[in-house]
């Protein structure tokens, strides 16, 4: 397959991921942390899986050298970034959340540009511009179950910024360490890498979760989360190795208008609509005029 029929797969799945996270928060509020560890060892193990798979049962080779410092980077900075983006997700809805990420896009290809030599256009400035505006009036919606004045805006650009940065950082490790040993490779050693730095993280964190009870409803829930992730997250992988980091980027973008139209048909978002709408419009605009 193409890099761009991968991409439509990727959109495909991420847009649902993101669906199912925002259902998720909203049945089990109290358990993010324990969540966060399920999704992370789903997508160790089933990295592992599908790299001994590829290569035929036999284990890839353990990297060294330089390789060894970019896992470390995005197997601390992607789960950081995950935590902070779920909370934000958490207020804003999957309709709001899928164009405040637009902004993480933003960053990501910025990285790209500046530290990758990818190519910069002319019309990044006005894109955004564009965007930016479109992530305002995102940030400025929150969810049904969210009382109007209950969140500032500061704590919501906050989550956003925090989440952007620490992913944008953990992108680039990525796509270095891809670039080192491979595609396959990384399923095992960049996924592995993750479940670790979640581990570090909940036992940081999270630890104040460990007596709460848990359904086999909720480890359901938890497992499909980390299955989805693992099928977007691979397909992403896939795609990055395939293309220019701004390319799969831009890409990406298609998801926000799919998550918005499926959060108001499945997750009822309707509230806001006309906000709703300018900030898809917006986003997207904004990222078309930046990759022009």
């Amino acid at each position: 397959m193409t890099w761009q029929q991968v991409m439509v797969l990727q959109i495909i799945a991420s847009s649902s991921m993101t669906l199912w996270y925002r259902k998720v928060s909203l049945v089990y509020s109290k358990h993010t942390f324990t969540l966060f560890l399920t999704i992370y060892l789903t997508v160790a193990v089933a990295g592992s899986i599908i790299s001994v798979v590829r290569f035929g049962g036999t284990l890839p080779v353990l990297p060294t050298g330089t390789v060894v410092w970019y896992l470390i980077g995005e197997g601390l900075f992607i789960p950081m970034s995950w935590y902070f983006s779920y909370r934000l997700l958490s207020i804003i809805g999957a309709s709001s959340m899928a164009v405040a990420q637009s902004f993480i896009f933003l960053t990501t290809a910025t990285l790209g540009i500046l530290l990758l030599d990818e190519p910069l256009t002319v019309g990044l400035f006005v894109g955004a511009l564009l965007l930016l505006s479109g992530v305002y009036l995102a940030l400025s919606v929150n969810g049904r179950h969210v009382k109007k004045n209950n969140v500032t805006l500061t704590k919501k650009l906050y989550l956003l910024c925090m989440s952007a940065l620490l992913l944008s950082i953990g992108l680039l490790f990525e796509k270095l360490a891809i670039n080192s040993i491979g595609v396959w490779d990384y399923a095992m050693f960049g996924w592995a890498a993750q479940g670790a730095g979640a581990v570090i993280l909940f036992s940081i964190f999270g630890r104040q979760e460990l007596g709460l009870q848990r359904t086999a409803r909720f480890w359901r829930y938890a497992l499909v989360a980390g299955l989805l992730t693992t099928l977007t997250g691979s397909l992403f992988i896939y795609a990055l190795s395939t293309s220019m980091l701004s390319s799969v980027v831009l890409a990406s973008t298609a998801k926000i208008t799919l998550t918005s139209v499926l959060a108001f048909w499945l997750l009822k978002e309707r509230t806001y609509l006309g906000k709703r709408i300018a900030a898809v419009a917006l986003a997207v605009c904004g990222l078309l005029a930046i990759f022009a």
